[in-house]
């Protein structure tokens, strides 16, 4: 049997069952057995109700394994096993670039912000970003004003507002631009959602561009995703005594490329193709360097974060760093004892 979004859907909405068991089911086969299961088929009248509900609101859905689905994100080690898209899917078959940063962005960061998403948008780039205040939501008004495409991934589903001042921002998009979520329609946001939506955010771009970040923020984790994934990252350089610029400034340090014009961020990416491809790995090697100590010390089994401060010797600053891109990305997973492990399952 070929999985449907229906079958996807119920399979997902179980109890207990994560992104990856959801993943992996649909690409061996086992999907299938699964959803003859009783606890399965008690969710296909709900799938139905939800995909109805998508319908019915202009939405459209694609999930892994089914015909549109990005393939950009398959390199992530838990796809989201379905996408709900508001407006123009095609907008994801094209050059897209993260512009991310701080939600209490300065004066010097909107210009910053604004600068690029207009370069970027002359060059025909689609400008992704994350619909927050400040960073995000200057990046895709400034593309939009500039006649340029833009995607927002959303930490909600696509008919809720979040957060509110972006009601009409959001309409825009959805109008002029796509809107894009792993959630179902009605869901509102919550804490662990932005984590779950930078990851499908660095997936699918070709590069990211992080303006203004403080030192332990999400715009850094979406760039330490997206490095994972090979995407190109770049910074706009700030002052060395702002404290909105130590995170942008110690990526630069760290590798990431110093952006200087728009129209250099639209040529690094220009010769890219959106559609990346990869596949789970079973013993991984990753570019940077925390991740793979961090991983190495849970080889010895769980346990507690002060527990794998000793075994890897890393500072805490670093070690939670690492430890979030891991858990973002469902390498690992926090038991009911507040131990981290190896993920084992979805």
């Amino acid at each position: 049997m070929t999985a449907g979004a229906q079958e996807v859907l119920a399979y997902s909405l179980v109890k207990g069952v994560g992104p990856r068991t959801v993943v992996q089911a649909v690409r061996d086969g086992s999907i299938a057995a699964e959803v003859r299961v009783p606890r399965v088929q008690a969710m296909m009248a709900q799938a139905a109700h939800i995909l109805r509900q998508t319908r019915e609101q202009g939405a459209q859905v694609r999930w892994v394994g089914g015909g549109g689905y990005p393939t950009a994100l398959n390199q992530l080690h838990a796809p989201p096993p379905l996408l709900y898209l508001k407006g123009d899917a095609s907008l994801l078959d094209g050059t897209l670039v993260g512009v991310v940063g701080s939600r209490e962005a300065t004066p010097y960061g909107i210009r910053m912000t604004r600068w690029l998403g207009r370069g970027l948008a002359g060059h025909g780039v689609t400008v992704v970003s994350g619909l927050a205040r400040g960073v995000d939501g200057a990046a895709h008004q400034a593309c939009l004003d500039a006649g340029g495409a833009t995607v927002a991934v959303l930490a909600t589903g696509v008919d809720q507002v979040y957060p509110r001042r972006h009601e009409k921002l959001q309409g825009r998009i959805a109008h002029q631009g796509l809107l894009v979520s792993e959630f179902p329609p009605g869901v509102t946001a919550e804490a662990h959602h932005f984590p779950r939506r930078n990851r499908i955010l660095a997936a699918l771009c070709a590069g990211i561009v992080v303006v203004e970040a403080a030192e332990r923020s999400g715009a850094l984790i979406t760039a330490r995703i997206a490095m994972e994934l090979g995407r190109d990252v770049m910074a706009v350089p700030g002052p060395a005594d702002a404290r909105l610029s130590k995170g942008t400034n110690a990526l630069i340090r760290d590798g990431a490329q110093l952006v200087m014009e728009p129209d250099w961020v639209a040529e690094v990416v220009g010769a890219r193709a959106v559609g990346f491809t990869g596949s789970t790995r079973e013993n991984p090697t990753f570019r940077d360097p925390d991740l793979n100590v961090l991983w190495g010390a849970l080889e010895d089994g769980p346990a507690p974060v002060e527990g794998l401060v000793r075994r890897t010797a890393l500072p805490p600053s670093r070690l939670l760093a690492a430890l979030s891109t891991l858990e973002v990305e469902g390498w690992v997973e926090r038991g009911r004892d507040s131990c981290i492990a190896r993920s084992v399952s979805g």
